[in-house]
C-alpha cells in the first residue's frame, strides 16, 4: 500500500500489520492496519480493507480506508476491526429489470481499541491521532 495515497503527500508507514482475510472462488477480502506519520508530523492510524468481487458481470475491486476514532480532533483512542458478520441473500434475477441487484451482501464490523506500539504510546497520549480538518 502506498503511504502517500493513504495519508497524503510526504506520509510514511511506521508500522503495518496484516489483519487477515479470506479467498473464495468468486471473491476475496484482505485487511491491514497502518500506523502512519503524516507530512505535518502527526500520527495517523488507518485500516485498509480491500474487497475483490470476481463473480460479477464486471469484476470489481473496492478499497475502503477507515479511521475510527473516539472524540474530537487529537483523540488518543483509535479502533480497529476485531470481528465481523457477513450476511448474504438473493432474490430472483428478474429484479434486474427494475434496476435492483439479485444479490445482497451486508458486512457488520465489530471494533476494539487499537493499542499503538509502545514506542509511540507517549506521543499518542500527548498529541493524539490526526483527524480530518485538524491541520
Amino acid at each position: 500500500m502506498n503511504a502517500e495515497w493513504i495519508s497524503g503527500p510526504g506520509a510514511k508507514v511506521l508500522e503495518s500489520h496484516d489483519l487477515g482475510g479470506f479467498r473464495s472462488e468468486g471473491s476475496s477480502e484482505s485487511e491491514e492496519s497502518y500506523l502512519m506519520r503524516r507530512a505535518d508530523g502527526s500520527l495517523d492510524h488507518v485500516i485498509a480493507y480491500q474487497l475483490e468481487l470476481r463473480w460479477a458481470d464486471k469484476p470489481r475491486c473496492y478499497l475502503i480506508l477507515v479511521c475510527a476514532r473516539k472524540g474530537a480532533a487529537g483523540s488518543t483512542i483509535s479502533f480497529q476491526r476485531s470481528g465481523s458478520q457477513t450476511l448474504s441473500s438473493g432474490v430472483p434475477g428478474i429484479v434486474k429489470i427494475f434496476g435492483k441487484s439479485p444479490s445482497k451482501v451486508e458486512d457488520f464490523w465489530h471494533f476494539s481499541p487499537y493499542k499503538p506500539p509502545d514506542k509511540y504510546a507517549k506521543e499518542v497520549s500527548d498529541k493524539g491521532f490526526w483527524e480530518p480538518g485538524s491541520t
